[in-house]
């Protein structure tokens, strides 16, 4: 079973991106007033935030794979560096579904494994989807 973020994991991710930056471009203003030095980092973070919101986050969660089989759940992801976790259902501790308020607005929900000495998260997805998943790792679990 394969998983991949969908539509509204990339439009919640890039209200994120953007407030972030554009707090931090309102505060680098503000104290460029007071030290001139920082005006150029302020006019340069909201063309960082675009970037990052609309160029970054969009390929960073298509390259997004969360791979359920039959002895652990494998999640690939990363744009310049693809990095691979493996969590063996031997090791699994708990799945727990997590929602923050804008996710539960837009009815997402993200998913945290945890095992004796690691943490995963599986960034948000339909909540649907997210049920499905835990369903599946837990039919993983009595597999073994």
């Amino acid at each position: 079973m394969n998983f991949r973020p969908g539509g509204k994991t990339i439009i919640l991710w890039q209200i994120r991106a953007c407030s972030a930056f554009i707090a931090s471009a309102l505060l680098f203003f503000a104290l460029s007033r007071l030290f001139a030095p920082l005006l150029v980092p302020a006019l340069c973070l909201p063309v960082l935030g675009a970037c990052a919101s609309f160029w970054y986050v969009p390929v960073f969660l298509k390259g997004y794979n969360v791979h359920v089989g039959d002895n652990a759940v494998t999640v690939t992801c990363g744009v310049i560096i693809r990095t691979t976790r493996v969590m063996p259902y031997k090791r699994l501790v708990f799945a727990v579904g997590y929602s923050t308020p804008l996710a539960r607005l837009l009815k997402l929900r993200g998913i945290r494994l945890r095992a004796a000495r690691a943490d995963l998260y599986i960034p948000e997805m339909a909540e649907d989807a997210a049920e499905l998943l835990i369903f599946g790792l837990s039919e993983g679990e009595k597999r073994d």
